[in-house]
């Protein structure tokens, strides 16, 4: 087990001022999650002592919704993060639309099963 696997709630502040939630489950390297009209399935690299890096692919599920980046059916997201005792903070870009920025901040809720 890593020491940063767990259930987190997380707040994304984009580019062009979209403000989201989501929930993500990080478990040794995989990340899983989303919120109410997109999900989220990726991959992790714990980097010592207390960052991360993510790569996940984002799908909308609901034709409803809409990103903090506007309406996109899919897209992938890079993203780097400083970890501490609540949780991490950090920035994200979609892939080849590098004016798609993404502020991450994610806290900490819960353990994993074990």
């Amino acid at each position: 087990m890593h020491p940063v696997d767990g259930t987190y709630i997380v707040e994304f502040r984009s580019s062009r001022g979209g403000l989201g939630f989501g929930m993500v489950v990080l478990d040794q390297g995989k990340i899983n999650g989303g919120n109410q009209g997109y999900a989220y399935r990726g991959r992790y690299v714990y980097l010592e002592p207390a960052a991360l890096r993510a790569q996940l692919h984002i799908t909308r599920w609901s034709q409803e919704a809409s990103s903090v980046f506007g309406p996109l059916e899919s897209f992938t997201l890079a993203a780097e993060a400083e970890l501490d005792s609540l949780g991490f903070h950090g920035e994200g870009q979609v892939q080849d639309k590098e004016e798609l920025t993404v502020s991450i901040h994610g806290q900490r809720i819960a353990p994993l099963a074990e």
